[in-house]
């Protein structure tokens, strides 16, 4: 009995002794779901902690990348290095064959040997027919999600996959009975080949006809087969142009088109600017029910805003970003109802109406205004139609047209209306409102100020007279601001944030700290400055010449300027809050 006993004590000492040494991180699948998040030097870095990081690294670092073979010989010497037995070589998923023929020996090879373990199969000005695609898509490469076509189609026959009486058609055999010529004969018919497992196509085709027929009927055929499609792109190759917006064009209109009748119940992405000609067109976009959540639309005169509003209502359950771009000046108003409950982007260019309609915006996070006017966007009768600030928006980004710049009443109004922002662009600021920017936005954690009239006078609070407003020329060679770079620097090492003046980001490192401004930043909070100067006493090194005179004129101006931000604080308790909004400042 007692040896039982002892026996069944000792299984459970080794059951505990196992899970108790056996750390989460030690766990395969648990270590590579983790490490699926981190970006591509944090991945590098893993693989030297320990053997298993090492594996699992290189796992998902082979997911990532991406195999380029551009000729015979690269496509050889790549399958002789995957003779090497070694585990992480079965982990190669994406491939891009440019410039070669799909049917010669080495590419043959390459298809037969990987076919498996091919998700991403990307073409690029590689020569091809018809059939030979076909062929690869439905036999080879059955586990295929992205495929990606960029070059020229083929002269042979456009079809990829034909339909059913097309394909009957070719298997009729004429039989001919005396003069007659009696009826046909019919073979067994096969079934169409769909592409059930692509989820993403990338199509950048062009053809030398005059006409859209060969790329109509290519890209429909295409679209039919792959009918879980879930993201659809046109890329930007930075070339041709005029080809990429006739086959972008194409892709629209097939998608729309009720004689195409393409079924894409998945289809949440389409990847480039859409420009529909007319509301008729628009109302065909909103019948298919497409469950988009990303939509980019190009909006031309002839396109009324009821049409749009009724495709954007169709879309509110699933739409989560929208960009739109206006190519008139014609006053376009949104509906102060208009409801999009789950987006979270909005990128609005070139328009010409009322910002008001976003205040329902539940979830928007990022507002994107190109080619705007600021001052009449937000002036006093365009902030009166706002019901109630949005909370949920962090992000605010603007780029005006005008030369006018933006004043300091423009920046209160935005800061009431979108009080909890923590990342801003904004351009055209002078001295008023680049310090009104400091004052109204107390969370902001990332600022860049573009195109801006402004001097140190802004930045800082203190006319140093060193920089002419007037000169632009001269404000960019004199950016470097001695006394404002140690500033910025130490204060973001207390703060941890973010401030570009003029697209310039902080420096990383300042060799030069002087007595005048390590007595600047100890008034604001004395054990905060006292670490951080301490750490950066090893750095000190006498001033740069240049900044000598930028030293003898604050010296009598700091301590003034910093009372009167202390005054602000009004308590001890807002001292640290005031330091950050200097941080933001400097």
């Amino acid at each position: 009995m007692d040896r039982v006993v002892a026996e069944g004590e000792e299984e459970v000492r080794e059951e505990r002794a196992l899970y108790r040494s056996c750390l989460p991180l030690e766990i395969p699948c648990i270590l590579n779901q983790i490490l699926r998040y981190l970006p591509y030097q944090d991945l590098q870095s893993c693989r030297l902690v320990a053997q298993q990081f090492n594996e699992e690294a290189c796992r998902v670092l082979r997911k990532r990348s991406k195999i380029v073979l551009s000729s015979p010989k690269r496509f050889i010497a790549f399958n002789l290095e995957m003779l090497n037995p070694l585990k992480e070589n079965r982990y190669c998923e994406h491939f891009q064959l440019i410039n070669a023929h799909v049917t010669t020996p080495a590419v043959t090879m390459f298809l037969d040997k990987f076919q498996k373990c091919i998700k991403s199969f990307e073409l690029k000005d590689a020569k091809w027919s018809c059939h030979e695609l076909t062929t690869i898509l439905t036999e080879t490469v059955k586990n295929l999600e992205e495929l990606i076509l960029h070059g020229a189609i083929p002269k042979d026959s456009p079809r990829l996959f034909m339909t059913e009486s097309e394909e009957a058609e070719q298997n009729l055999n004429p039989i001919l009975v005396g003069a007659l010529s009696r009826p046909l004969v019919q073979t067994p018919q096969k079934p169409i080949p769909k592409l059930p497992n692509i989820k993403q196509l990338d199509l950048q085709l062009y053809d030398k006809l005059p006409d859209d027929e060969v790329l109509s009927q290519f890209g429909a055929d295409l679209l039919k087969a792959a009918y879980n499609l879930e993201e659809l792109r046109s890329r930007d190759t930075g070339k041709w142009r005029s080809k990429r917006e006739r086959f972008q064009r194409i892709l629209f209109e097939l998608l729309i088109s009720p004689e195409a009748d393409i079924v894409l119940p998945k289809l949440r992405k389409v990847a480039f600017s859409l420009s529909p000609w007319n509301d008729e067109q628009i109302k065909r976009l909103a019948m298919k029910q497409f469950p988009l959540r990303y939509l980019s639309l190009t909006i031309l005169p002839d396109i009324s805003a009821h049409a749009l509003t009724s495709l954007l209502i169709s879309l509110k359950d699933t739409l989560t970003k929208l960009k739109l771009s206006f190519t008139s000046w014609r006053i376009m108003e949104f509906p102060v109802e208009l409801q999009l409950h789950k987006l979270q982007h909005l990128s609005l260019d070139w328009f010409n109406g009322s910002i008001s309609f976003i205040s329902r915006m539940e979830n928007l996070r990022t507002l994107v205004l190109a080619q705007i006017d600021l001052n009449e966007m937000f002036n006093e009768s365009e902030f009166t139609k706002f019901k109630r600030p949005i909370r949920t928006l962090s992000s605010v980004e603007v780029y005006q047209h005008s030369g006018t710049p933006v004043t300091s009443s423009v920046v209160r109004n935005m800061s009431t209306l979108f009080p909890r922002v923590t990342t801003l662009v904004l351009g055209k600021l002078d001295d008023d409102s680049l310090r009104t920017v400091f004052t109204v936005y107390p969370l902001l954690e990332s600022f860049s100020a573009i195109e801006g009239a402004f001097s140190d006078f802004g930045v800082i609070g203190v006319d140093t007279e060193i920089v002419d407003t007037f000169n632009l020329d001269y404000l960019e060679t004199t950016h470097t601001f001695g006394h404002i770079a140690e500033i910025q620097y130490a204060l973001a090492k207390m703060t941890l944030k973010k401030f570009i003046l003029n697209g310039i980001v902080a420096p990383t490192f300042v060799p030069s700290i002087s007595p005048e401004i390590r007595d600047f930043l100890t008034q604001f909070h004395d054990n905060v400055c006292r670490s951080i100067i301490s750490h950066m006493k090893h750095r000190s090194s006498p001033p740069y010449d240049h900044d000598l005179t930028i030293y003898h004129n604050m010296r009598h101006q700091h301590r003034q300027n910093l009372f009167l931000i202390y005054e602000a604080c009004m308590a001890e308790q807002y001292a640290l809050q005031g330091l950050i909004s200097i941080g933001n400042a400097i």
